[in-house]
């Protein structure tokens, strides 16, 4: 790890009250120069915060982690000169890793704990609404999507029965993913199922 402060300077700030602990910050992206950039920034913008000292540090090579995504992480050591200093950088970076070092033990005071409680359940009030935001969003694109691929479906039969095969190439997508808009349509009466073929009733 790169020293940023020697050893001394770090008792010392122990000795003043500071709180010394490990935190490990990961991020994901691509391309892989453009995550090393913004991991640098990452760490560069802790130097910057009042109350928190940067001790040392080590920045990880990204590894790709998928095809085309990369992971990285960066490790650090801090100082915090308070409890809520330390508590409010753990909700802005949400490390995947904290390690206190120094003190061994300290203690909470009500109004502290209720302050910290308070901050994790604004937090998980938050990312509740988020799901259902997403929730919501995702059944309205999907609706949208079934209502333009059965437009699809209908248009293209009505050139001439097709294949299921055939459909899949002319709409672009598997035939599993839209299976249930083609049943949807056999349902209503709109096309049927002959030999193989699929076309429009009536025709």
């Amino acid at each position: 790890m790169q020293n940023v402060m020697k050893e001394r300077e770090i008792k010392e700030k122990i000795s003043d009250g500071y709180i010394h602990a490990r935190c490990v910050i990961d991020m994901i992206g691509k391309p892989k120069e453009f995550l090393s950039e913004k991991l640098k920034e990452k760490v560069e913008s802790i130097k910057k915060m009042e109350g928190i000292l940067l001790a040392k540090y080590e920045l990880g090579e990204p590894e790709e982690s998928e095809k085309g995504v990369f992971a990285a992480f960066a490790e650090t050591e801090l100082l915090f000169k308070t409890k809520k200093l330390m508590m409010n950088f753990c909700f802005e970076f949400m490390p995947s890793h904290f390690e206190i070092f120094e003190p061994e033990k300290f203690v909470l005071s009500s109004p502290e704990l209720s302050d910290f409680l308070g901050q994790i359940l604004v937090k998980l009030h938050g990312w509740d609404n988020l799901v259902r935001t997403y929730a919501q969003q995702s059944k309205i694109l999907f609706k949208n999507q079934s209502v333009i691929v059965k437009n699809m479906l209908i248009v293209s039969l009505r050139q001439k029965p097709k294949k299921l095969e055939e459909l899949e190439k002319e709409i672009g997508l598997p035939s599993k993913l839209f299976w249930n808009d083609v049943k949807e349509l056999i349902d209503k009466g709109k096309i049927i199922e002959h030999e193989g073929l699929l076309k429009l009733k009536g025709r």
